[in-house]
């Protein structure tokens, strides 16, 4: 669990790009830790196409409308999976639904580095998340479609405080354009704030995706069918039986207490839209799953031909098949 502190900073701060609103600059900080591996944290943060962007925004839930990868300058590599740069363009929901009918949504053009960098002076491995405005000739401001230019700076500095910990520093600077309050700028960087902690809760569920796209499923455990492949129970003696179900990874039958329900995102491979399931998956995957090097993980991926697919709702339809053929056998 994250635990962050938040410094609001009213004073206005006058960095470029020059804001044009009639809103200054405001500044937030804030620092704290969140619970998880630095790789972890860093699988979570990068995203770098619409699809990737889509799944992860599901589980930060970040008030995300929209998405569009303008270029990209460097772009990931096997050798430094986290390292990237590229032009993005978002908009983002900025008020309650009761609000919607006056408080317009911002959209953002901005740069966005992220990486793992090593410290001059202690060696220490340190992961970052830089954002930074531009103002492109070419994309506009979308006046007609109701949206309101933002301007943003954003950095993130994380390094490994202790095992399973990482120390995260934030700055924010953040010029909402049009009539907002002041007191919207905090609002807006805290919720960046908060969907910095949900960072690592994606990490985990993107491990999970990742088993389930290359674990292949256990054919020693076929003859057992009436056995729990974990503890070993006898399932036919079990006063619930609806409750034993088959693991969506490994395909072994569980008990009850063996079963850890998991809600995952998926991507309709037709219509690129956000799917949300739950499948049942065994305690030895779990643990499997967060035991796993999420650089590794990320690597992985960037070798597979699309490394998306394993987004795709056919993961879970192949893990479903898999399942009915082991209970069959």
């Amino acid at each position: 669990m994250a635990k962050l502190t938040v410094e609001s900073m009213d004073d206005p701060v006058a960095p470029p790009p020059a804001p044009t609103g009639k809103t200054p600059m405001q500044r937030v900080l804030w620092h704290g830790t969140i619970n998880c591996d630095l790789d972890d944290l860093m699988l979570g943060v990068v995203n770098q196409n619409t699809d990737m962007w889509k799944v992860k925004s599901s589980y930060v839930e970040d008030n995300g409308l929209d998405y569009f990868l303008l270029a990209s300058i460097n772009e990931r590599t096997i050798e430094k999976p986290f390292d990237g740069l590229q032009v993005k363009w978002t908009v983002n929901d900025m008020g309650p639904l009761v609000a919607k009918p006056i408080i317009r949504p911002r959209d953002f053009v901005y740069l966005e580095s992220t990486g793992i960098t090593q410290s001059p002076t202690t060696g220490e491995r340190m992961g970052y998340h830089i954002c930074h405005s531009l103002e492109m000739p070419g994309v506009p401001e979308l006046p007609e479609y109701k949206l309101v230019r933002g301007k943003l700076e954003l950095y993130h500095i994380f390094r490994q405080k202790s095992k399973g910990v990482v120390e995260a520093y934030a700055r924010a600077l953040c010029d909402l354009q049009g009539e907002m309050p002041s007191t919207s700028v905090t609002m807006f960087s805290a919720e960046g704030m908060s969907s910095l902690t949900l960072m690592a809760f994606c990490a985990e569920r993107h491990k999970v995706m990742w088993l389930m796209h290359t674990m292949e499923p256990c054919e020693s455990r076929k003859p057992s069918l009436n056995l729990c492949s974990v503890c070993t129970k006898d399932l036919s003696k079990s006063l619930l039986p609806f409750m034993n179900k088959a693991c969506r990874i490994c395909s072994g039958r569980i008990c009850a207490r063996c079963r850890i329900p998991k809600r995952l995102s998926f991507l309709n491979r037709r219509t690129r839209g956000v799917i949300k399931k739950n499948i049942d998956v065994c305690t030895r995957c779990v643990h499997t799953s967060a035991h796993m090097n999420a650089l590794t993980v990320a690597q992985g991926e960037l070798s597979l031909e699309n490394p998306t697919s394993i987004f795709y709702e056919s993961a879970i339809n192949r893990s479903a098949s898999s399942v009915s053929s082991a209970s069959s056998g």
